[in-house]
């Protein structure tokens, strides 16, 4: 009698499962998500003839209102997540012989950034609970050549920037979030880059806001922001028609048709956000199913 109740649990809970996954299919949402507001950006664009920040206005329009939706200062578009990383370590004078801290869990950029500055990624561990970086394994590795540590929010988990910021500060080390899951995120009522000196974002074709490839970075400090613009607009400062090269820099530019793209996302970012955090649920609740479906069965 108790193996066949026990049989009859197995099989309820692996039809429940069956049944969330058949549920989660129907609901599957296309992505990237886009509707009759990008077309129009996009034909604005078009018919503006000016494609680039240079003569346009949709990067400085979507600047102006990432930065507000962050409470921060000051926000600069870029060509892609990579980028905005590298260009915060070199304005942070970050260069041969220094060394960064970096999570051991991360995409492989937050490491090649380092080493794109002639510096040395230094691995720390993360937590078994959020997969961010962890502060404690942060502060065992801290040397006299450390200059900056790179906190990775992770998959939707923020980081503890409270403990890790406390941290830097005593030591004399720069902060820069990798906030490329982290639209939308926020730590204690503070949305993401409100603790570090610079944070940089992702709008690659599969984060929860895009526009196929993109960056950003947000900063509360002008002497940073005005460095950055320099370095990823070829030395150029804006407004710029002499081609007056005043620092080495790259051509990291965000184009017009991405910020036009990415006006249009971010006007869904808090609903988008609210919709991940229901699928998150989900996933987690059919996962629970599994594992004690496993843990009895075996």
């Amino acid at each position: 009698m108790v193996l066949d109740s026990m049989q009859k649990s197995y099989n309820s809970n692996k039809i429940k499962i069956l049944r969330k996954e058949e549920n989660m299919e129907k609901e599957k949402m296309k992505w990237p998500f886009s509707d009759e507001k990008e077309i129009e950006q996009v034909k604005e664009v078009l018919a503006s003839d000016s494609w680039w920040r240079g003569t346009g206005k949709k990067v400085l329009e979507f600047e102006k209102r990432f930065a507000k939706y962050h409470n921060i200062k000051y926000c600069l578009g870029v060509s892609n997540g990579t980028h905005a990383i590298e260009i915060a370590l070199k304005i942070l004078g970050v260069g041969k012989g220094d060394e960064v801290i970096v999570p051991a869990f991360t995409f492989v950029s937050t490491a090649t950034a380092v080493l794109m500055c002639g510096a040395i990624p230094i691995f720390c561990d993360v937590s078994a609970e959020t997969f961010c970086l962890d502060p404690e394994s942060f502060r065992k590795v801290i040397s006299e050549k450390t200059k900056a540590v790179i906190p990775v929010h992770m998959a939707g988990n923020v980081c503890d920037m409270e403990k890790i910021n406390q941290i830097a500060k005593e030591n004399n080390v720069k902060v820069v979030e990798d906030a490329a899951h982290a639209q939308g995120g926020e730590w204690k009522g503070n949305k993401v880059g409100f603790y570090s000196d610079i944070a940089t974002f992702s709008f690659q074709n599969r984060k929860v806001m895009t526009c196929g490839e993109g960056g950003a970075l947000i900063t509360n400090s002008k002497e940073l922001y005005d460095k950055a613009y320099l370095v990823h607009s070829v030395g150029r400062p804006p407004g710029d028609i002499v081609y007056d090269h005043l620092v080495l820099g790259s051509n990291d530019r965000m184009g017009e048709f991405q910020a036009a793209i990415l006006l249009c996302q971010l006007e869904r970012l808090e609903n988008f956000t609210k919709i991940r955090e229901e699928n998150a649920k989900k996933l987690l609740l059919n996962y629970i199913c599994l594992f004690d479906y496993l843990f009895i069965s075996s």
